[in-house]
């Protein structure tokens, strides 16, 4: 079964193969390392508690979940990514709308419920993050 993600459909751009059902492929090392940042963050927010609000990244937050989302083919509303970026749904939703400004995620309004949208990262923050990730499990390795 092919996977278009909704910009990539109105761009008319090819679908991408979606892995098989129960498929044990190895994870693309970018989304391995994505999946790794998460579970640190993850980490360090139950190591300082109600600290951890200090070392927030709201924008950071957002686009490794946007992502990862992208990865592994799940669609993400606005108000999911806004929670994905830890701060208060209200600030939350700015950082979506200020990502979108600046061409790192793209917004898709749901054609079901008008109420509803729903967010992508974009063509170009995916590349590099494609690329940044790739460094960051290299620097992992000692490379």
């Amino acid at each position: 079964m092919d996977f278009i993600t909704p910009h990539r459909m109105t761009l008319g751009m090819p679908a991408a193969p979606r892995p098989a059902e129960g498929a044990h492929a190895p994870l693309p090392p970018s989304l391995d390392t994505a999946r790794r940042l998460i579970a640190v963050r993850k980490l360090r927010d139950r190591s300082f508690g109600d600290a951890a609000r200090l070392f927030r990244d709201p924008a950071w937050n957002m686009l490794l979940d946007l992502f990862v989302a992208y990865e592994e083919g799940r669609h993400i509303s606005a108000s999911s990514a806004a929670i994905a970026s830890g701060a208060p749904q209200s600030t939350g939703l700015r950082w979506v709308d200020d990502m979108v400004a600046r061409g790192y995620a793209v917004r898709i309004d749901d054609r079901t419920d008008g109420r509803r949208s729903f967010v992508e990262i974009s063509d170009d923050a995916h590349a590099m993050m494609v690329e940044l990730l790739a460094n960051v499990a290299l620097h992992w390795q000692g490379g």
